[in-house]
């Protein structure tokens, strides 16, 4: 199946693909990953039955560890958006720097790599990760007290999380989008943003863990190498210095079947990128680079061969 990905134009990125692993925080809606009251309240009702526990329905806090329980497994997953449609005006618009960015077409299969150990939780059915995209499914009314029985009912809460993943509402239906839900630990990649003044404090910290990283400027890139404990430790120096870490997965090269440069970019530029790509990348060579321009009559963006 294929999918598409728009996004800007950053030639760094694009030589060596990595797509974010989106965390709620960093999401345009507002309401993304987050269960209505009533669902929880049902979700932790089960959670203490499951566990043969009374459920005290005027405990306001709805019993903190279960609270706290769930929140943590929700955080421990974030998302790869992508979108079926290929030929969006909109989605060129808001994702793709007002047409100024890239479409990247994507075959789903086998679109990421995954160690031994990774593909073993992405088989677990209690990890509510996922090899394959899910399509979203568009709502009017948001999941409450009517939550069916299967995402209420497990020994782990994947898929309670992974339906919250999944589902938006249909305001966002122009998008078309399918995701991939993956944990955090199985990014490939983390960036860290730091401030002049924490420079040291967190190159000491990564040092005292021997976990080896670039630093530009004021950027850490740190490469997991499929090494969890990496990401774990990154994770943690993030949060003690109060930094947002960027997750990011890598894409396998081969299935990068064409890059889209936007209706504003200028074909020189685009055939400078295009060169510059191919020159950087040798498994870019079966790449197809199109530019999109406006048809003259109808309100239809056109492929053009560059």
């Amino acid at each position: 199946m294929k999918l598409f990905k728009y996004m800007g134009l950053d030639i760094t990125a694009l030589k060596d693909l990595h797509l974010r692993i989106s965390s709620r925080d960093c999401l345009n809606d507002p309401f993304e990953f987050l269960p209505t009251l009533s669902a929880t309240r049902k979700k932790v009702e089960v959670m203490q039955s499951l566990d043969e526990l009374p459920y005290e329905s005027n405990d306001l806090q709805l019993n903190i560890d279960y609270m706290e329980e769930l929140e943590g497994d929700l955080t421990k997953y974030g998302v790869v958006c992508l979108s079926e449609n290929g030929s969006s005006n909109l989605m060129w618009s808001h994702y793709a720097d007002d047409h100024k960015g890239v479409m990247i077409e994507l075959e789903s299969a086998n679109l990421f790599d995954f160690s031994e150990e990774q593909q073993k939780v992405m088989d677990n059915e209690f990890s509510a990760a996922s090899v394959k995209p899910i399509p979203i499914d568009y709502i009017s009314q948001r999941i409450g007290i009517d939550i069916k029985d299967e995402y209420l009912y497990e020994y782990a809460n994947s898929n309670f999380i992974k339906k919250f993943f999944t589902t938006k509402s249909c305001e966002w239906k122009k998008e078309q989008e399918w995701r991939y839900i993956f944990k955090f630990l199985h990014a490939d990649k983390v960036i860290l943003n730091a401030p002049k003044e924490s420079i040291e404090s967190i190159s000491n910290s990564l040092r005292s863990y021997k976990i080896q990283f670039e630093l530009k400027n004021c950027t850490f890139i740190v490469n997991s190498s499929g090494n969890e404990f990496n990401m774990i430790m990154v994770d943690r120096i993030s949060k003690s210095n109060g930094l947002s870490p960027i997750f990011l997965k890598s894409v396998n090269p081969s299935c990068i079947k064409s890059i889209y440069f936007g209706c504003r970019v200028e074909v020189s530029k685009a055939r400078e990128v295009r060169d510059t790509l191919l020159k950087a990348n040798s498994e870019y060579g079966h790449v197809n680079f199109k530019k999109i321009d406006l048809d003259v009559e109808t309100y239809q963006l056109r492929q053009v061969i560059i």
